[in-house]
């Protein structure tokens, strides 16, 4: 629960007890399995990589292959490859693995992240309610990520692009936690091929350790409430909320 300020901080450094701490949280990650590649490597090395761990740790055991990409800007490309070029190859091999490691009686899970373009700061889209939620159009290679994903979701914080009431429902963009004003976050669900699309989420925004959690519903509507009610005044989350923030 600490913030990545506080891991980070040179000025108070940590004590024995939060180092131990620490060293036993990544112990736990050895005993889950989790590996890392460092190493930026071409999209067919991936592809490879991916198959060559589902075959040695996955196959036998029944275990379902999860793979993260972080990032794919960061996927080398060939000599004389474009950016759109790569990612049309990386994501057609994904497609390939999946279906290979079906094939084979396996299943996996692929996360791969990506980023938005600029499309989505242009005032045209900040000034126009409508086009306020993020969109395929607003993705990097957004062609090549639409025809391969499964699903598509975007974090967003409308705020920190300069809206002031978000789309055509004037949602929320900020909201008072313990006396502190924090820009709000959503969800965007913006393609789902086996389930609903165009869902947008709310969230708590814990940007200060990496993270956001799902806001209950009931406290979503009466923050929505206040905010329409007094815009001039940042809605404070009711104390009597069932919520425990940590």
């Amino acid at each position: 629960n600490m913030s990545l300020s506080a891991l980070y901080s040179v000025e108070e450094p940590l004590t024995d007890i939060q180092l131990k701490q620490i060293y036993s949280y990544y112990q736990s990650i050895v005993k889950q399995d989790t590996y890392f590649i460092d190493c930026a490597g071409t999209p067919q090395q991936i592809a490879d990589s991916l198959y060559h761990y589902w075959e040695k740790y996955c196959a036998r055991s029944g275990r379902v292959l999860v793979y993260v990409i972080d990032h794919v800007k960061l996927i080398k490309k060939m000599p004389g490859q474009s950016d759109i070029d790569l990612l049309d190859t990386m994501m057609t091999l994904l497609v390939d693995l999946k279906k290979k490691i079906a094939t084979a009686g396996g299943k996996s899970l692929g996360y791969v992240l990506s980023q938005l373009n600029r499309e989505i700061t242009k005032d045209n889209r900040v000034l126009n309610k409508e086009m306020h939620r993020p969109d395929p159009s607003c993705l990097y290679a957004s062609s090549a990520i639409e025809f391969a994903c499964d699903l598509i979701v975007c974090p967003h914080i409308p705020a920190k692009i300069g809206i002031q009431s978000y789309t055509t429902e004037n949602l929320p963009t900020w909201y008072m936690h313990n006396g502190i004003k924090l820009p709000m976050a959503y969800l965007e669900v913006i393609k789902n091929r086996s389930g609903i699309s165009d869902v947008t989420i709310p969230l708590y925004n814990k940007l200060n350790r990496f993270n956001f959690d799902e806001m209950e519903s009931e406290v979503f509507d009466d923050l929505r409430k206040q905010w329409h009610e007094d815009k001039t005044n940042i809605p404070e989350i009711r104390k009597q909320s069932k919520l425990k923030l940590e």
